[in-house]
Parts: structure tokens; C-alpha cells; sequence
């Protein structure tokens, strides 16, 4: 869980610079995170059914167990700074900071990872940094990512470098996934892949149409 992505961040200190920079510059008010130690309430009811449960005693307690870990952030505000814990923080935040972990493999060391529908519940603004600083800090991995955010064909280190993108749509006849590379369409270099894409140009239609996106250094 992201508990225990964050804690294990927290302990190895270029890691956590890592995540402190790449939260700070993401522009989520967000200055440093810290773990913690919660309260937990445990209701009455649950607590009986639990210890009449023919279980194990290491698993009531655990079950059972008072306190629970967890993350505060510390937050910056014109009216000062203050803690939101990682409950109250946005699906698109939560989002962003779980992919983290991938994108701080991809730039230190060799790797090649996929990553489904990543535009899913992430800000544009969150997914356009996130690309960047892989594109411009890694030396050797590979990041290959599905999207309905076709936006993304907006951006000029897509744009410009056709053949990482690959149109997949549905062929109603036969159920099956048709491809073709961004580079296939013969497109002059001052035509917008997106504006292409969302007038039919491209042949793909927006409403069945996702990308794939191949990016290495």
C-alpha cells in the first residue's frame, strides 16, 4: 500500500529527496512527508466478534491493534504551514505519488516497466511532469504506458517524436485491436498529432481510440 511505499522511501534518504523534490515541484503545496503513528478506533461489536473468531491470536491482535502507521504531509498555505494526513489527500495525488516509486527506479538503474491507463485519475499538469522527468533523467530504461488521455499528443516530446505512439482501436467487425504508429500517417512535421487525431484524420476515432506510448532515452 502507499503506507508502506512512503515508509520505505522515508528510510533511505536519497529517496526520500526524491519524493520530497518530486512532490514540492509537482505544485501540490505538499513540502515533506513524515510517518506516523494514528489512533485507530476499534468498535465495540467488531472487537467481540473478532475475539470469539476461531483464530489465530497474532491475527486478533493485529486485528485488533490500537494504533495504526501511516502518513502525514506537511503542507505550505499563505496562512501558514500545517499536516494533511495521506487519507485526505485526492485520488490524482495518491495516484501520483504511488507511480513515483517506478519513476524513481527508471532513473537510477536499467528497467523496463508498463504502466496501464496512466492518465487514470492523474491531473494533466501531474502526468505531463512525470513524463518529462523520466524523458530528461533517464539514461536507459524503457517506459511503456496505455492512455485515454489523448492530450498527451498535444506535447511537443510527443509530437515531434512520432513513432513512440501507437493508435489502437477496436474493429467492430471483428472485436479485434488494430494499431498503427504515429509516423504512419505521412503527416507534415508543423501538423498537431492531436488535432489530427481528434478531426479523424488518423483514421482512429476518439470514442473507441487509446494510445500507446513507447518512450525511452
Amino acid at each position: 500500500g502507499l503506507v508502506e511505499i512512503l515508509k520505505d522511501a522515508y528510510s533511505n534518504p536519497k529517496k526520500r529527496k526524491f519524493y520530497n523534490t518530486m512532490l514540492q515541484k509537482a505544485d501540490l503545496n505538499i513540502l515533506e512527508y513524515r510517518p506516523v503513528v494514528e489512533d485507530r478506533i476499534v468498535p465495540n461489536d467488531f472487537r467481540e466478534r473478532i475475539q470469539k473468531e476461531n483464530i489465530p491470536e497474532e491475527m486478533k491482535d493485529v486485528l485488533l491493534k490500537p494504533t495504526t502507521d501511516s502518513i502525514t504531509f506537511l503542507n505550505h498555505s499563505d496562512n501558514g504551514d500545517f499536516d494533511i494526513p495521506l487519507r485526505w489527500q485526492s485520488k490524482g495525488t495518491q495516484k501520483y505519488i504511488r507511480i513515483l516509486d517506478v519513476l524513481y527506479d527508471l532513473i537510477t538503474s536499467p528497467h523496463v516497466y508498463y504502466l496501464d491507463e496512466l492518465g487514470e485519475d492523474l491531473h494533466n499538469d501531474l502526468l505531463y511532469y512525470y513524463l518529462n522527468v523520466f524523458i530528461f533523467n533517464s539514461d536507459k530504461s524503457q517506459l511503456i504506458i496505455t492512455s485515454q488521455e489523448t492530450t498527451l499528443l498535444s506535447q511537443d516530446m510527443i509530437n515531434e517524436n512520432r513513432g513512440v505512439v501507437w493508435f489502437v482501436e477496436k474493429n467492430k467487425e471483428t472485436a479485434s485491436s488494430e494499431y498503427a504508429r504515429g509516423d504512419s500517417f505521412g503527416l507534415h512535421k508543423n501538423l498537431s498529432l492531436y488535432n489530427s487525431y481528434r478531426i479523424g484524420r488518423l483514421g482512429a476515432k476518439p470514442e473507441l481510440g487509446s494510445i500507446f506510448i513507447n518512450l525511452e532515452d
